[in-house]
């Protein structure tokens, strides 16, 4: 099949993708990046400051001053994130080149910004796809092209059903064993010497960075490899835009910390308003990224296996936050009431364990402070975008299950008389902000091309003005022919392709788009 007949199977399977194409696909990427940003003046039910505190005081201890005054400035002026992401060190090449499309905001003097913001969901085991474990390389030599990515694990194997957000630190040690593997793994999978010379130059400089290495979890470790990285590959231009991925989930906990204490919030009245709760609850049973009031199908959500933030079926998910075991790994949450008449969070952990949280302000407080509890996707949207009026720029999923969530806690406000402007309020956010399944840069390996993630944009020599006016000059419609590897993947059913679909693609990818996508 061409790419062009590929795309339209994406299209149907995605139906986000269906209707960007539809609506966007002779926009160049700067154009259309500049329809995602929000007015000025939009109204929101809850002030930003609080927000902007919360970012500052994260970003601060770990990226400096400057680094924290800017984007703050910045996320003041424009209230605009990218939530397509999965956090952890970021080398799987879609989310990755969707920070860097999001960059031409900036670059090509769309919005007045110096720092974009990247809120990276965290819920996510160390083995998931995007492998927040390790290092991913696209750039194997032709015989890997049918298995792309390579991987290269740094955290151990009893540590992958970890989620990123509960994750140690990684150590020299770790590193170390990292670096002796890749160097047979380099031998064996015919990597490119470039390819190597980027990553063990990432491991030894970077991962290996006192600065990075004193940091007490991954999550932290993340943001700094991460701006690091983004820093080396960006080496080449002065006027580049700085780029901070942060986690999703630490955002919302810190907010909840003042929300749960404010009896007019937006989550303190969805969790402490009994008839609200409960309204809320039933509108969001069985919605993707929220819960399963069927308590048998609602245990089952911590061996889903989502590949992309937030995506879960929909008979699975969790009731407003994930418990967090001894071992990092996530429990999936129940509201029930017992005994006093409070209801309470329960949850069974891999050994039957019961774990239980009473809903209430101060029992709440201490689960998200000692690590216990984080937020789940539905309440990280309504402290953020639904109670603050945060723009988040998602991916094809979030283009489906956003829009769901809001219709639905709009419907349960609008029960009642007395929530009848928050309602509004909640109608009038944006949900439809998307930038995702669009690659403009590639790895070339031969006659054919391959998705290009951070390290073999390093190999090539890391980004330079010609190639961001190259990549500006893209269309939104030539930008998804390229990233095809991965939407399809994500758009048809298990062993829907032919074997070699992926060399082939690869090869009509080099014919159709060489002159088009930047080459590394």
């Amino acid at each position: 099949m061409t790419p062009e007949a590929l795309l339209n199977l994406a299209c149907k399977g995605l139906p986000k993708v269906g209707r960007i194409i539809e609506q966007y696909e002779d926009l160049c990427l700067p154009d259309y990046l500049e329809t995602l940003v929000p007015g000025a003046g939009t109204p929101s039910y809850q002030p930003m400051k609080d927000l902007l505190e919360v970012v500052y005081q994260y970003i601060e201890p770990l990226l400096g001053q400057d680094a924290a005054k800017m984007a703050v400035q910045d996320l003041e002026a424009h209230p605009v994130v990218l939530t397509a992401s999965h956090f952890g060190v970021e080398y799987f090449p879609q989310t990755f080149q969707g920070r860097l499309i999001f960059s031409l905001l900036a670059l090509k003097k769309k919005i007045s910004a110096s720092t974009l913001i990247t809120f990276a969901c965290g819920n996510i085991p160390l083995n998931n796809a995007v492998f927040p474990r390790g290092a991913l390389i696209s750039q194997a030599g032709l015989e890997n092209i049918d298995h792309l990515s390579g991987r290269l694990p740094i955290f151990p194997d009893r540590l992958k059903r970890s989620i990123v957000s509960a994750a140690p630190a990684f150590d020299r040690e770790m590193l170390d064993r990292a670096g002796a593997r890749f160097s047979r793994m380099a031998k064996g999978q015919n990597i490119p010497a470039g390819v190597c010379d980027a990553l063990d130059f990432i491991l030894e400089e970077i991962y290996k960075n006192s600065s990075v290495l004193g940091l007490s979890s991954y999550s932290d470790q993340s943001v700094v490899v991460n701006h690091l990285i983004w820093k080396l590959i960006f080496k080449g231009m002065d006027n580049a835009p700085d780029s901070i991925c942060l986690e999703f989930e630490k955002i919302a906990g810190r907010l909840l910390e003042f929300d749960l204490f404010n009896p007019q919030s937006l989550a303190g009245l969805i969790l402490f308003d009994p008839n609200l709760r409960c309204g809320v609850l039933a509108e969001l049973d069985g919605v993707s990224g929220c819960w399963s009031l069927n308590p048998h199908k609602q245990q089952r959500a911590v061996s889903c296996k989502g590949e992309k933030q937030g995506d879960m079926p929909s008979n699975c998910g969790t009731v407003f936050f994930w418990g967090i075991d001894d071992t990092g790994r996530k429990l999936s949450l129940n509201l029930e009431a017992r005994g006093s008449g409070i209801p309470s969070f329960f949850g069974l952990d891999d050994k039957g364990r019961s774990r239980e949280w009473p809903c209430t302000p101060e029992s709440l407080q201490t689960g998200i402070s000692e690590g216990r509890l984080i937020p789940s996707m539905f309440l990280c949207f309504a402290v953020l975008l639904f109670a603050r009026g945060l723009t988040c720029i998602g991916g094809y999923f979030q283009g489906e299950y956003l829009p769901a969530m809001q219709k639905g806690l709009a419907r349960a406000l609008g029960k009642s008389r007395k929530y009848e402007t928050l309602a509004g309020f909640i109608a009038q956010a944006r949900t439809d902000a998307y930038l995702d399944g669009m690659l403009a840069v590639m790895a070339r390996v031969g006659d054919h091309l391959v998705p290009a993630g951070p390290l073999e944009l390093a190999a090539g020599k890391g980004m330079i003005l010609a190639d961001m006016d190259r990549l500006s000059r893209l269309t939104v419609r030539e930008a998804h022919l390229a990233d095809l590897f991965d939407t399809l993947q994500d758009a048809l059913p298990a062993n829907t392709l032919p074997h070699g679909w992926k060399r082939q693609l690869a090869r009509d990818t080099f014919r159709s788009l060489k002159d088009k996508v930047v080459m590394k």
